[in-house]
């Protein structure tokens, strides 16, 4: 008769990471600050030659880094991070600039890949995703701290603006005139 095996006990990845983001809706040429946390979630093993690599949308560049990148490609940067202890963790932040040529409502999906190796020197892997989405109304609104949009604000300044006008041309004085004017009565009589 066949033995039957157990199955193997699916051990949890002992690294988790975290992307995190300033703004999930940021505005056509803004530069945005996005953070990965990463931490060795064994309470006794510890992680060894971690690589982060980071995946940028079109849309999306790289303008600098709390660390330098041990590479870059166009759209990838990669980041070599060494060994954590258990229980431990570390964060690294990028400035990143959104495209101005973004589109409202577009979706830029930012992707993070972690490798590492275990305590039983096995390859592993996780990766975690962040999502923003462009919102092209926000930059005028953000410049000005308000939550509205920006089709709104140019029609309250274009009210403004005719009241302004309008206001100046109904209660302003007239300008006094330098040319008299001398009106001579008709006479009633027809002239021959």
């Amino acid at each position: 008769s066949p033995v039957i095996q157990p199955p193997a006990p699916v051990i949890p990845p002992s690294l988790a990471i975290e992307p995190r983001v300033n703004d999930a809706e940021p505005a056509p040429g803004e530069t945005i600050a996005y953070s990965i946390r990463y931490r060795n979630e064994s309470p006794v093993n510890s992680t060894s030659r971690i690589v982060v690599r980071i995946m940028l949308p079109e849309g999306i560049e790289f303008v600098s880094g709390s660390i330098e990148p041990a590479s870059q490609s166009s759209r990838q940067l990669t980041f070599n991070l060494g060994s954590l202890p258990p229980g431990s963790d570390g964060e690294f932040s990028l400035k990143l600039l959104v495209s101005k040529e973004a589109h409202d409502g577009e979706s830029l999906v930012i992707g993070a890949v972690a490798d590492w190796r275990d305590a039983s020197n096995r390859s592993q892997s996780t990766s975690a995703y962040l999502t923003l989405t462009v919102n092209a109304s926000g930059f005028l609104a953000a410049l000005l701290g308000l939550d509205i949009p920006l089709g709104w604000i140019l029609v309250a300044i274009v009210i403004a603006l005719i009241a302004f006008f309008a206001a100046r041309r109904i209660g302003g004085k007239p300008e006094p005139s330098s040319s008299h004017f001398t009106f001579k009565r008709a006479s009633a009589t027809p002239s021959h």
